[in-house]
């Protein structure tokens, strides 16, 4: 292994940063367990180290699954998994979503299977597991609860809600608690409207502790049907107020997404009946619930659209994403429908019907503080089959790449969750199989073409890394190459220019570092191209 310390000259020369091209895959990584089962990962989240946390269901030890939770480092290698169970037959253990806190614990909501299901919550640190515990709302009963969502306040206590089976045993309520970090439960409630179901479907926390949940209830005393319900709590869990949202159709509403900002504005997303058919909805209410402004949208097949997220841009406008039914020559398709609105207007308004233009399916979406928008999710193929697949735009509604994911097997893949890491690469999880009755956790990072580029793989450079990145004074890069060759080493800015350039240096075959010092660089993002005769790979380096 040779080691230098690198000197910089300046040299003119151009470089070519092209945000169309599809990122390159760095690794993707699986999980199957002991047991033949249809294992699936439904939440992908990051640290500020980089390390990515995914959970979901996997059949290891028992057969009604395991809340399986898995770390990886920054390369993909995993560091341990954690399969969190009970045993009651003819019930399930599974993870739902993670969240992370400021001081980089990571919380999982799901259900175990216990007292006929729990709502169960496991907290995490870089090491493994903290604890894990069950919530049962009933001291004297125990009828059917699955766990929903969670969220996390500033001083580290997290609310979870969960759907659970009144103690009469035939309908359905919200229940909400809230827990500090040990998971001490402070407070909770059993929320039920009226003598029909409630169904609860997210919660929302700002960092000052106003709580938001959304529900799916039945208005018994206004339009005798199920409305779309938010809920704004006090500490105490006092209803500061609810707002209830009905479509024209007066039937069946039904929210799956809600986002609170800083100023306890909230914008909720899903479903509206429109008469004949159920048209996607997102609207944003003030922090007294009242509501600013609703858009809705029929696809073109006038069929039943749905919005499964919403969330704000960095220019204030609010983007929505949702599965829609169009129709193209006479044949009606799933399509992901995208659009972007302000204040109520919609700026634009795009459609993606997945790489064999067959339909596609959205699962999640994220943004990057650019105003990118990622989504997830799957896309139907000629042969029947479906790949994950994740698009990208940006703030103005250009697409700037698809990339469609087959895990090698050409059976079907999805993508069910997305983020971004500290590097803004891109992180997806979600399923592949393997069989007809066995399927992996799959977790792909990406490398997000925008700021990383990756050049002739295959002609002898490869295993790339920086650390530590972001970096204040020096960072070390690690790279390989398959034979004894010159390397030059450059830094360009996000513009393409090129900042500073190594002299010539001898490496030998195999594994190699060097050291990079700030020097004069400036707060930022950069681009670091290692490059021989007949190849070249780039990473990403922060400076800060």
């Amino acid at each position: 292994m040779k080691i230098i310390i690198s000197t910089f000259i300046l040299l003119n020369f151009t470089f070519c940063f092209c945000n169309a091209q599809a990122p390159q895959k760095i690794w993707d990584s699986f999980f199957d367990g002991n047991l033949i089962g249809k294992d699936v990962s439904n939440s992908v989240i990051t640290n500020s180290a980089g390390d990515v946390f995914v959970t979901g269901s996997s059949f290891h030890t028992f057969n009604g699954g395991n809340f399986t939770t898995i770390k990886y480092n920054a390369g993909g290698t995993e560091q341990w998994s954690d399969h969190y169970s009970n045993t009651q037959a003819l019930y399930n253990n599974y993870g739902v979503k993670l969240i992370i806190d400021k001081w980089q614990n990571i919380y999982a909501v799901g259900t175990t299977a216990l007292h006929q299901g729990d709502l169960a919550v496991c907290k995490y640190n870089s090491a493994g597991r903290i604890w894990a515990k069950n919530y049962e709302p009933y001291s004297y009963t125990t009828y059917d609860d699955y766990g929903v969502d969670i969220a996390v306040d500033s001083v580290g206590n997290f609310y979870a809600n969960a759907k659970v089976l009144s103690p009469t045993g035939n309908l359905y309520d919200m229940y909400i608690i809230k827990c500090d970090s040990a998971g001490n439960k402070i407070i909770s409630e059993n929320f039920s409207s009226s003598s029909d179901d409630d169904i609860p479907t997210a919660i929302s926390v700002t960092p000052n502790g106003s709580m938001f949940a959304l529900c799916n209830s039945f208005n018994f005393f206004g339009t005798t049907s199920n409305d779309i319900f938010t809920i704004n709590y006090l500490n105490n869990f006092y209803h500061n107020w609810e707002s209830k949202y009905n479509g024209f159709g007066n039937d069946t509403d039904y929210g799956t997404c809600l986002k609170a900002d800083n100023s306890n504005n909230t914008f909720v997303c899903g479903t509206t009946d429109a008469g004949n058919n159920n048209d996607m909805v997102v609207y944003k209410q003030n922090q007294y619930g009242t509501r600013l402004w609703v858009t809705t949208y029929n696809g073109t097949a006038n069929l039943n659209d749905t919005a499964i997220s919403t969330m704000w841009l960095p220019n204030g406008f609010v983007v929505v994403t949702g599965k829609c039914k169009e129709t193209i020559n006479n044949i009606t398709k799933d399509a992901f429908v995208t659009m972007v609105i302000d204040s109520g207007t919609i700026v634009w308004t795009k459609k993606f019907f997945g790489a064999d233009s067959l339909g596609a399916i959205p699962t999640q979406m994220t943004a990057d503080a650019q105003g990118n928008i990622y989504i997830c999710g799957y896309e139907i193929l000629t042969g029947g089959t479906t790949n994950g697949c994740i698009i990208k735009y940006d703030s103005n509604g250009n697409q700037l790449w698809n990339i469609t994911y087959d895990a090698g097997i050409n059976l079907d893949d999805k993508f069910n969750s997305i983020t971004l890491d500290n590097s803004n690469d891109i992180l997806v999880t979600g399923q592949t199989f393997t069989s007809a009755t066995n399927s992996n956790y799959v977790t792909v990072k990406f490398a997000n073409t925008a700021t990383a580029i990756k050049e002739n793989t295959s002609l002898g450079i490869s295993n790339i890394t920086a650390y530590p990145n972001p970096f204040s004074q020096l960072t070390t890069i690690n790279f390989t190459v398959d034979q004894t060759s010159t390397v030059i080493v450059s830094i360009y800015d996000l513009t393409g220019k090129i900042i500073s350039q190594t002299k010539e240096q001898t490496y030998s075959k195999g594994n190699n570092q060097l050291f990079i010092p700030r020097n004069n660089l400036k707060n930022g993002i950069y681009i670091a191209e290692i490059k021989t005769n007949n190849a070249a790979q780039k990473v990403k380096l922060i400076v800060q």
